[in-house]
């Protein structure tokens, strides 16, 4: 399955690996090498929490490519490539795709224009224009703690829903407006 992550960062991510750092806590991987086949714990020490939400793949924007809607002012064909658009950062999965050595991004403006927003997969709060972009089923907030709409429990064996969620992300939300954070749309696969 597929999930919509949003991840909330105090600047916009420098690398894949840094984000792959804030988002190794959740890796089932990580999780299940403590058990053997049988299911049994087998790893050191107290058995590991059950992450809130896992996976094993990740992506930017992905399956939800473009549903960030970033205010940049005005928008030229000045040539300025991939995170900074007349001076305001965005992080964009079709950016990063295009090659300049046959296309300029800005030529793909008038794909992803929406009068003076862009369509991106990340942009600093206060820049965000649209709902859409923070329906997700999980996020990561600027204190690296993960909340989920629904989570799996190995004890009763079935998922629990957070019916907190909405008030959370809200939460996240206002406190990444007020910080000035970055949002980064990931999609996550387990």
């Amino acid at each position: 399955m597929h999930y919509k992550l949003l991840l909330f960062t105090e600047k916009i991510p420098g690398t894949k690996a840094e984000i792959e750092d804030m988002l190794m806590p959740f890796n089932s991987n990580r999780y299940f090498e403590n058990f053997n086949d049988d299911g049994e714990y087998i790893g050191g020490g107290d058995e590991p929490i059950y992450p809130v939400f896992t996976w094993d793949w990740w992506q930017i924007g992905g399956r939800y490519c473009g549903q960030v809607l970033a205010e940049v002012s005005t928008i030229s064909n000045d040539g300025i490539y991939v995170k900074n658009i007349n001076g305001v950062e965005i992080l964009s999965q079709l950016f990063i795709q295009i090659d300049d050595s046959i296309f300029f991004e800005t030529d793909w403006y008038g794909y992803i224009r929406e009068g003076n927003c862009l369509r991106c997969d990340g942009a600093y709060v206060s820049k965000i224009k649209n709902d859409r972009a923070f329906q997700c089923f999980a996020f990561i907030g600027l204190d690296g703690e993960g909340r989920a709409r629904e989570s799996w429990s190995p004890s009763v064996e079935k998922y629990i829903e957070d019916r907190e969620f909405d008030f959370w992300l809200d939460k996240q939300k206002e406190e990444a407006l007020s910080k000035d954070a970055f949002m980064t749309v990931i999609d996550i696969h387990d």
